[in-house]
């Protein structure tokens, strides 16, 4: 089966999601070892792990998308 305009689109959005979050997590990564203060090192941390979160929420919406996907075309 083809793909509608929204499936395409959604799943645009959600690789770009992907990829701006991955990238995200690098700089982060690379801020935390090039703090100077342990007040920098902190909130670097901190901003990491909420990035970190919206990465795993990100990533379960993609696949609770792709099971609704499978339902409806099995169906």
């Amino acid at each position: 089966m083809s793909k509608t305009g929204i499936e395409k689109s959604v799943k645009l959005l959600w690789v770009v999601g992907i990829g701006v979050w991955g990238s995200m997590v690098a700089l982060l990564w690379w801020h935390l070892y090039e703090a100077q203060t342990f007040a920098q090192a902190s909130l670097n941390s901190t901003r990491l792990g909420l990035v970190s979160a919206i990465g795993i929420f990100w990533s379960l919406a993609g696949a609770a998308w792709l099971a609704k996907l499978k339902k409806t075309r099995t169906t």
